[in-house]
């Protein structure tokens, strides 16, 4: 299972929980439970509507009272599985289960806190109830309650701060509240004699619900958070015990036995909308609702040890929660290898699950490390893949054989577990040695029904045999591509092998040699043939080329080593032996290494053949008494006899070819329960194997009759499925024996019909198509209104235009149409009002509940509409731009164009220009290059001789600087530090030509303080420069921004990007902070000054930010020094400050940076 974090997870509740979202099935989130439907005490979850139930635990001890961590990543809950009641945590999936704590006495009612770090729980350990907390992991247990009553059921505020809880302690059953730590106990429920038990806080904090019997009967209340307000909210005869909130605070789960045995609830916070969720004859109790949960997909199948074969049909199917998003990507993996993509998209299903159905393709590798991954296509993070892997294996379809049982020897088939057997054979002669063609369709054998061994072909149902030798040949063996046949033939006086063209024709001599050379087997990729031969004084095994080349001895014993069999993956070869006695069967590898012998037994076995997956080996043994067929595993291991008679079964022969292999066609939609409507566009989908044919024919049926056919020939499809859409006809029988029936056009054994029957309903009797929402229409233009139907609504309707509650009609009585739809032209007057609420309704006229309206508005635009521009365009100064309209009717010969900034007419454009031919026209307008910038502009059209025809543009434009030229300022940038007085360079670079001038202001703050020059020279070769003497009466201080700004075109302009400072030119220099200076002492104020801010300063003494008093109203700047005798009488403090301003230029002053102190003398 994925986790989130405990602050997402939690950040996330809070936020639901304000903006008020409900608690639903789909929102991911649980409600577990206790039960002992199965025989003893468990926990499960469920969804809150009581779906999808799911066991999380399992063991001989009860499990009880589950609560829920806030992230929703643990279940807390108790357990008596050691003897004792315990406290236990585990995943949500009843993985991972944790014991906390370890008491010899009861540890019961774990609730968690609100941050996830701690548990509270009662216990007995103390030979009392009392109230206990401990952190997460069970460390760091701690007693919060002392009292000699019981206290039990703790739960814990919202904001982790206080724990409410019952006790007994003032002589019966009330609610108490205390602080985290045990402090601040205080009873909030006060009903004698009563109990008042089991308290839960609601998420926001602001409600406890409790249980009580105070009115008769155990029933739920709610109080606010100090005691007040008590309300009864559930009004049952029988008991309502344990309440528990959703996690949004809109709903409560609760245990009831108002149905004569305890089953879970949900209701509204209010009490209302109470709802039954369990239904089991067992008792349902101790509820709890889990966090909302995040997005997250579950694979449940494949999900480990599964064993599929190829060519079938599989479900893929998984569980979701939330949204992770409409489509999933599924894939198969081969370890950890991406082996292909199943689907890269596919739905997610609905009701929080989906499924995908998957023929296995063959040419799939067989393999036991198979897992499925499924992706949601929309976010990565969503994802799950199969928890252990399946296997991929071959059906072992059919084995063919010889048996002498009926007399003589004929060809028999049977299933790979000795089932089914089956006489395909019928002659007096002698038939053995059978061959399955690749395709399992054919098998080839040898027979002296002619008189000399010749080789034979035979369907596999027994029919369509044919010769297709005549010199003494035996021993056929298929190629794997099914072009070719292998034999052995003595017509050349000894046994020699040939291979053939399956039809008999081009019959060649591979070997040649004095020896015999016997019984050919095909490699599996055809390149390859093994025989056996005595050449070299007994027999064999070699292999050689598929033409007779590279002929290579791979065994060499003093015994008889034969009939050699390829494993259908090409690496080894198994094949008989008598050199430990008695014949054996033994395989190795195809060079001839690693000769392992597999069967050991006294008597004979032979003729190995193996399966087409290549686990199973079948051959023929004489270890009963007569020959049988026997399979084992491809080691030798699980020797199985499989076929009992006193007679002779040998040569077995395993199809290379699984029955699943034929083609096939399988109709997947509809397969039984679906419900059409007429009228309805629906979907017949199928998949297929192999080559059933290009084409398929679809029909309809009802009951066991062909309705009608739906199509005579649509392509079956690609890779393995096909589909047709088909629209139900309008009057269609209504009927539920309906059925789906596909048919090869080619080959009709290939056909499929729905498993069950499916209904076809009436449709919608009337739907409109057009207008259906969104569509723009002109006044005065004509339009097509067209509706469907279904059925038999009537033979003519009324259509009315709606707009608001306004109701026009606009046709009393039209035909209904034909063939399921009807069509109706209207005209819109120029005089209908322009609006976007505009609806159209159609009703038949005999039957007024026959009636449809559009989905969604459309709208009526004037005749006349602006093209362009209409929103969102942007025009750059000083270039040319096309305004363009349309019309329809007779707007006048001309028309008037304005140009709007907002809703203002900044300008008329044109008092009069043609209004264009063929019902469009346009003008090209040259925007001035000192066009003022700006996001707010439109143009109106309008007819210059009928008011009528007049549009703006949908949505502003833009006018954007003209990109030919710019000013890029480059001193000052920000940051600079400038001192009053001092003189500074301006410098900008430009491009192109933005006139012969430029203005440069000085702004503070964003507002400009003055122009410093209205016009300047531009510069020359792209650089220009202003030399600027700071005034003396510059304002000190920082948010200072130079502006540079073509005089030609204001939208070449440029700002320093960050601000500037300015300095006063007088620093105070003594006292600057930190001096401590004694009443009646004398000491010197001094400053320094730069260029010539006047002759003479001001000081001042400061205390704080006030004026204390004026030192010298005058006093020469140049010495920079003033001595100064402090009075006797200078109030004590630490708060003095010294001022220095020029008597010029006021702007021009500084004070002392930190305070000085006057101390006694």
């Amino acid at each position: 299972m994925k986790k989130v974090s405990l602050v997402l997870c939690c950040g996330l509740i809070l936020c639901w929980i304000a903006m008020g979202v409900p608690v639903a099935a789909g929102d991911g989130s649980k409600i577990a439970f206790s039960s002992n439907r199965d025989g003893n005490h468990e926990l499960y979850t469920m969804d809150p509507d009581g779906t999808r139930l799911l066991r999380l635990t399992n063991n001989s001890g009860d499990d009880e009272s589950p609560d829920w961590s806030p992230d929703g990543s643990r279940i807390a809950f108790i357990s008596f599985r050691e003897g004792n009641v315990d406290i236990y945590t585990m995943d949500p999936d009843g993985k991972n289960q944790v014991r906390l704590t370890t008491d010899t006495h009861p540890d019961s009612n774990p609730a968690w806190s609100a941050d996830g770090s701690k548990i509270a729980f009662d216990s007995y350990r103390d030979d009392n109830y009392e109230i206990y907390t401990m952190d997460a992991d069970g460390s760091s247990q701690v007693r919060l309650t002392t009292h000699a009553e019981v206290d039990r059921f703790p739960a814990w505020s919202p904001d982790g701060s206080k724990i409410v809880f019952s006790s007994k302690r003032d002589g019966d059953w009330e609610i108490y509240t205390m602080d985290a730590d045990g402090s601040n106990q205080t009873r909030i429920t006060n009903n004698d004699a009563m109990v008042d038990w089991r308290p839960d806080w609601s998420p926001d904090g602001s409600k406890i619900a409790f249980c009580s019997d105070r009115d008769g009967n155990y029933e739920i209340y709610t109080m606010d958070a100090d005691g007040s307000n008590q309300t009864r909210i559930t009004m049952n005869t029988a008991s309502d015990d344990n309440p528990e909130w959703s996690w949004d605070g809109t709903k409560i789960t609760f245990e009831s036995l108002r149905d004569l045995d305890w089953e879970i609830y949900t209701m509204d916070a209010d009490g209302s909308n109470q709802t039954r969720i369990t239904t089991n004859i067992a008792r349902e109790y101790h509820p709890a609702w889990s966090p909302p949960l995040p997005p997250s997909l579950s694979l449940l199948a494949p999900n480990g040890s599964e064993t599929w074969v190829k060519g079938s049909l599989q479900t893929l199917t998984w569980e979701y929660t939330r949204d992770p998003g409409s489509a999933v990507m599924i894939e198969l993996l081969n370890g950890a290898t991406v082996s292909r993509v199943i689907t890269p998209s596919t739905s997610v299903g609905s009701g929080g699950s989906g499924s995908f159905n998957w023929t296995i393709p063959y040419d799939l590798p067989l393999g036991t490390e198979y897992r499925i991954r499924i992706t949601s296509t929309s976010n990565a993070t969503y994802t799950d893949t199969s928890d252990a892997p399946f296997t991929l294996t071959a059906e072992n379809g059919k084995i063919a054989f010889d048996s002498d049982r009926d007399g003589n020897y004929n060809i028999y088939t049977m299933d790979a577990d000795g089932k089914g057997q089956t006489r395909i054979t019928a002659d007096t002669a002698f038939n053995i040695y059978p061959s399955w063609s690749p395709d399992g369709a054919t098998i080839a054998f040898q027979s002296n029904r002619d008189g000399p061994w010749n080789i034979y072909t035979i369907d596999a149902d027994g029919t369509g045999i044919t010769r297709l030798s005549g010199s003494i040949d035996r021993k056929p063996a298929w190629s794997p591509d099914g072009s070719k046949i292998a034999f052995e033939s003595y017509r050349d006086g000894n046994s020699e092998t040939y291979v053939m063209n399956a039809d008999g024709t081009g019959q060649t001599r591979i070997t040649n040699n004095g020896a015999e050379e016997v019984s050919p087997a095909w490699s599996p990729d055809g390149s390859r043939i093994a025989f056996h031969s005595n050449r070299d004084g007994n027999y064999e095994i070699y292999t050689m080329n598929a033409d007779g080349t590279g002929q290579t001895r791979i065994t060499n014993n003093g015994a008889w080593d034969s009939n050699a069999a390829w494993s259908p993956d090409g690496s080894r070869i198994a094949f008989h032996s008598d050199r430990d006695g008695n014949y054996e069967i033994y395989t190795m590898n195809t060079d001839g290494t690693d000769q392992t012998r597999i069967t050991t037994n006294g008597a004979i076995d032979q003729a190995p053949s193996w399966s087409p997956d290549g686990t199973m080996i079948a051959f023929t043994s004489k270890r009963d008494g007569n020959y049988e067929i026997y399979t084992m595993k491809a080691d030798g291991n699980d020797q199985t006899r499989i076929t009992t008679n006193t007679v002779v079964d040998s040569n077995p022969a395993w199809s290379q070819r699984s029955l699943l292999e034929e083609p096939s066609l399988l109709l997947l939609s509809p397969d039984g329960g679906d419900h059409w409507e007429q009228g309805a566009t629906q979907t017949i989908t199928w998949n297929y194997t192999y080559n059933p044919g290009s084409m398929v024919m679809i029909e309809l049926l009802k009951g066991t009759t062909v309705e009608k056919v739906i199509s005579s020939g649509t392509s079956i499809g690609s890779g393995g499925g096909g589909s047709c859409t088909w629209t139900v006809p309008f009057n269609q029988t209504p009927g539920s024996d309906y059925t789906i029936r596909i048919t090869s056009t080619s080959n009709p054994l290939y056909t499929d019909t729905s498993d069950a029957p499916f209904s076809i309903g009436a449709g919608a009797p009337i739907t409109v198509v057009t207008p259906n929402g969104g569509e723009r229409w002109k006044q005065g233009s004509t339009q097509t209104l067209k509706w469907n139907y279904t059925g038999d609504p009537g033979s003519s309707v009324k259509i009315e235009v709606l707009k608001g509650t306004i109701v026009r009609v606009i046709a009393p009585n039209t035909s209904i149409g034909s063939d399921g739809s009807g069509s109706f032209n209207f005209t819109f007057p120029f005089s209908a009002p322009l609006g976007s609420d505009y609806l159209v309704r159609i009703t038949s006229i005999s039957n007024a509940t026959c009636t449809d309206t559009s989905d969604a508005p459309f709208t009526i635009i004037p005749p006349l509409t602006v093209l362009s521009p209409n929103g969102g365009e942007e025009w750059e100064q000083g270039t040319t731009q096309t305004i363009s309209w349309n019309y329809i009717g007779d707007p006048g010969p001309s028309v008037k164009i304005e140009a709007l900034r907002g809703d203002t007419v900044l300008a008329v454009i044109t008092p009069a220009i043609s209004v264009g031919t063929g019902g469009s026209g346009s003008l090209n307008l040259p925007l001035p290059i000192n066009a003022p910038l700006g996001t707010e502009y439109r143009i109106r059209v309008s007819s210059t001789s009928n008011p009528l025809y007049t549009d703006t543009s949908d949505a502003p434009f833009a006018v954007v600087a003209n990109a030919s030229s710019s000013i890029t300022l480059v001193t000052p940038n920000g940051g600079e530090d400038y001192v009053q007085g001092s003189n500074q360079t301006i410098r900008w670079n430009y491009t192109g030509n933005p006139g012969p001038s430029v203005k440069i202001e000085a702004l503070r703050n964003g507002t400009v303080l003055a122009v410093i020059t209205p016009s300047t020279s531009v510069g020359s070769g792209g650089s220009g420069s202003f030399n600027l003497t700071f005034p003396y009466s510059t304002p000190v201080g920082s948010g200072y921004r130079i502006r540079v700004t073509s005089t030609t075109n204001p939208a070449w302009t440029d700002v320093s990007e960050a601000p500037f400072t300015v300095s006063p030119a007088i620093t105070v220099l003594s006292p600057d902070g930190g001096e401590e200076w004694e009443q009646g002492s004398t000491h010197p104020l001094t400053w320094t000054y730069s260029g010539n801010p006047g002759p003479a300063v001001k000081i001042e003494a400061l205390r704080g930010d006030t004026v204390l008093a004026v030192i010298t109203q005058g006093t020469p700047i140049g010495p920079g020094l003033f001595n100064l005798t402090f009075p006797a009488n200078t109030p004590l403090g630490t708060d003095y400050r010294i001022r220095i301003t020029s008597t010029a230029w006021p702007a021009c002053t500084d004070t002392s940076n930190g305070m000085f102190a006057i101390i006694p003398a």
